[in-house]
């Protein structure tokens, strides 16, 4: 499994960096400087600029950074995710839409990139079968979905060096030479 508990940062980022910062999602670490925030004392600060923001930028302690940034999924790691993906059979659909929404809720809270494709996987099955009777995914679904493919995606992308909108054929051809 791809757990976020093996990428959490044990040792210091470069500046150039490039990280996963929990909702914030992909930065790069643009510099580290001292700064005083509470009119007392001065601690290093990483400077973090997401990706998908020229303006935004957000400051965290580097004695305070571990287990909110995370390195990257390396090249190789996303080549296995996705082929264990292939494997994945349809494990069924949860009926009850509250349960299942707190089971993705939860899965887009973690950073367990094998949960996140397991679930979008069985969210394309669903919305499968629903076009087969003329149906859409219910919005709660249809949100779990985009916002698991703006994770995986953005990443994924970020890492193959691919356009964002590549992704996710990458991933159909990828799993196809698997099976």
């Amino acid at each position: 499994m791809m757990k976020s508990e093996n990428r959490l940062n044990t040792d210091v980022f470069d500046v150039g960096d490039n990280v996963s910062y929990g909702t914030a999602g992909i930065c790069t670490i643009t510099g580290i400087e001292k700064r005083c925030f509470d009119g007392e004392n001065e601690y290093d600060y990483y400077m973090l600029s997401p990706i998908n923001s020229k303006t935004s930028k957000y400051y965290l302690p580097v004695t305070n950074s571990e287990g909110k940034l995370r390195r990257l999924l390396s090249k190789d790691e996303i080549f296995e995710l996705i082929d264990k993906a292939a494997e994945y059979d349809d494990e069924g659909w949860e009926k009850d839409s509250r349960e299942r929404k707190a089971k993705f809720d939860s899965i887009l809270n973690g950073d367990d990139f094998e949960k996140l494709l397991k679930m979008l996987k069985a969210l394309y099955f669903q919305q499968e079968r629903n076009k087969l009777s003329g149906k859409k995914l219910v919005n709660s679904d249809e949100n779990a979905m985009k916002a698991a493919e703006g994770i995986v995606f953005q990443e994924f992308a970020i890492v193959l060096g691919i356009e964002y909108e590549d992704v996710e054929n990458f991933i159909l051809q990828r799993a196809k030479q698997t099976k």
